[in-house]
């Protein structure tokens, strides 16, 4: 993974400013959900709601729209730069080469292998990478938080997390797997398509495209079994993930609600352990997919590596 830390430590600074966002806003959304819980243990003791607290409660919620909005801005943001850094770094390598390493090169092949690779490899950015982030720094926290305030009840209702991590991890090889057959089967198919518009005027004159139309046709089917294989194990497997991770839930609505009857614990603060809940067991249910989609980009990573210059002017100065 050379060529992603390159990337982030060129971009280490805004990279950091979206993850330090992003832990603030869940910071905040924490804050928020503990003055809610006094708010809901006020309502239902009969108690007026302090002015106060009203004020605190808005300026909270003005607070974390602000970090919301600026963590989703500069992660785009840092995202969007490192795919153009890729883009120049690959430009860059080709003004590095030789005339006759460029003639040894297919340039059809290269572009369109480059195109494919960078395409899954910006949207992973896009779509993960700094959100992941924010997911582990929200689940921490939040076991912390519940810790805090009943050990209990936290104890009590997220001991499966535990069988729950290791079913994730083995899902996640399964889907990692099948992730990388795909990828073979579509590389393979995407080099045929390649070959044939390379060699189209050759293929017209000999008359041969109904014979490489039978052979594409046979690579597409391969690489379409390969990705339905794929979706449906994913599909799976991630639909006993969310069952599994509906456990907890369960657990504290029954060992929360006896806690609430007995007065070991308050109306608001079973509602901030309900409340809550999704950022532990969510990360969960999603775990299996996020492992094989980080699989999945540190291939795309690898091939794309011999393929980037990270020492052009043109990408250093950008």
């Amino acid at each position: 993974m050379h060529l992603l830390k390159t990337l982030l430590h060129k971009r280490k600074y805004l990279i950091s400013t979206a993850v330090l966002l992003n832990i603030l806003s869940v910071l905040w959304t924490l804050l928020w959900n503990i003055q809610l819980r006094h708010i809901i243990d006020s309502v239902s003791k009969g108690q007026v709601i302090p002015g106060n607290m009203v004020v605190r409660a808005l300026i909270l919620i003005a607070v974390i729209s602000i970090f919301s909005l600026l963590s989703e801005s500069i992660s785009g943001l840092s995202c969007e730069v490192m795919t153009h850094d890729l883009r120049m770094g690959f430009a860059g390598r080709l003004a590095e080469m030789s005339l006759p390493e460029l003639e040894q090169i297919n340039a059809g092949e290269e572009v369109s292998g480059f195109q494919n690779e960078i395409g899954e490899v910006s949207d992973y950015m896009t779509e993960n990478m700094v959100k992941l982030a924010g997911d582990a720094v929200r689940f921490a926290g939040t076991l912390i938080l519940l810790l805090s305030v009943c050990p209990i009840l936290t104890a009590g209702a997220y001991l499966p997390v535990a069988g729950i991590v290791a079913y994730v991890f083995y899902s996640s090889k399964i889907i990692g797997r099948l992730t990388q057959q795909e990828q073979e089967a579509r590389k393979k198919m995407d080099g045929y398509v390649d070959i044939i518009l390379t060699l189209f005027p050759i293929i017209r004159i000999y008359d041969a495209a109904g014979l490489l139309w039978e052979r594409f046709r046979e690579e597409n089917r391969i690489w379409g079994q390969a990705a339905e294989k794929r979706e449906k194990t994913a599909a799976e497997l991630m639909s006993l993930s969310a069952l599994l991770s509906s456990i907890p839930v369960l657990l504290l609505l029954l060992l929360g609600g006896y806690l609430t009857q007995k007065k070991v614990i308050t109306t608001g603060t079973l509602y901030l352990f309900l409340n809550l809940s999704g950022n532990v067991t969510g990360i969960m249910m999603n775990m299996p997919g996020h492992i094989a989609a980080f699989r999945k980009f540190k291939a795309h990573m690898k091939r794309l590596e011999p393929h980037i210059s990270m020492d052009t002017d043109s990408f250093n100065n950008l």
